[in-house]
């Protein structure tokens, strides 16, 4: 059961420390809308437990956001703002220019700070999350910068090769008749796993579903990520096995919304 913002309150708002065991606790079943934003800073490490440091750490983070170059071409800008509207065509809230102008800078300033680091769409689905949670653009840089570090240390534990092959396995012992049936309609992994392994959903689950996925993956790591994929699939089977292949995949990359916390 999802606790309510007021005992996320109760811990968030301590004099001295944060206690990050009981708010991980609480966080993993779902945080509320009022909050998360707040919670996710704890959760990815932005903000940190020890409140007597928070004003202060808060004021630096803002001015070394600001301190970065946030420029771009305008091919670039052009590029940002299509897929924006492409990823989230549904949701009033991004087709805001203001909104939309706000995405164009967090992520000029990340690949300007990331210098390894080009711009590729995959960044709006992941930022989309954050913009929708977090108020102040620094917060969201950080949080978005604390993401993808995140991602590369999980993919450079396990490489996305041998995540794809133990996804199918899994598939194939939790559910062979599915299996069987992708294999029959010529399904290629690498038609729809990909991107499931390496986004974290946020392409393909409706943006509510991917909120409440986030706070568990926050809490507890992506270590759970291939059993989600698997619990995503199990749960679709009876739809899937009645699909041919053009329809299969439409409905691997868009997929409908669900009870995360029944797979998550």
């Amino acid at each position: 059961m999802t606790a309510t913002s007021d005992q996320f309150r109760d811990i968030l708002e301590t004099e001295e420390n944060v206690h990050m065991g009981n708010l991980i606790d609480i966080a993993r079943h779902g945080i509320p809308s009022k909050v998360r934003g707040e919670v996710w800073k704890y959760l990815l490490g932005i903000s940190k437990p020890d409140k007597a440091e928070e004003a202060k750490r808060e004021r630096q983070q803002t001015q070394d956001y600001n301190n970065i170059d946030k420029s771009c071409s305008t091919e670039i800008v052009k590029s940002i703002k299509n897929q924006i509207t492409r990823t989230y065509s549904k949701y009033e809230f991004f087709q805001q220019p203001s909104v939309q102008n706000r995405i164009v800078e967090i992520i000029s300033a990340y690949t300007n700070y990331a210098h390894d680091v080009e711009y590729n769409s995959s960044m709006i689905s992941l930022i989309g999350p954050l913009v929708y949670s977090l108020k102040k653009d620094s917060e969201i840089f950080w949080c978005f910068e604390a993401l993808m570090k995140k991602i590369e240390q999980h993919f450079s534990e396990d490489s996305l090769p041998d995540k794809m092959s133990r996804l199918m396995m899994y598939i194939r012992f939790v559910h062979s008749e599915l299996a069987n049936h992708f294999e029959e309609e010529e399904l290629s992994l690498n038609d729809w796993s990909m991107s499931w392994l390496k986004y974290l959903f946020s392409r393909e689950l409706p943006l509510e579903c991917v909120l409440r996925l986030w706070d568990t993956y926050f809490s507890d790591g992506f270590d759970l990520h291939i059993y989600v994929c698997i619990a995503i699939l199990v749960n679709c089977a009876e739809e899937l096995q009645e699909l041919e292949i053009s329809e299969l995949k439409g409905l691997l990359q868009h997929l409908p919304v669900m009870d995360m916390d029944l797979v998550s």
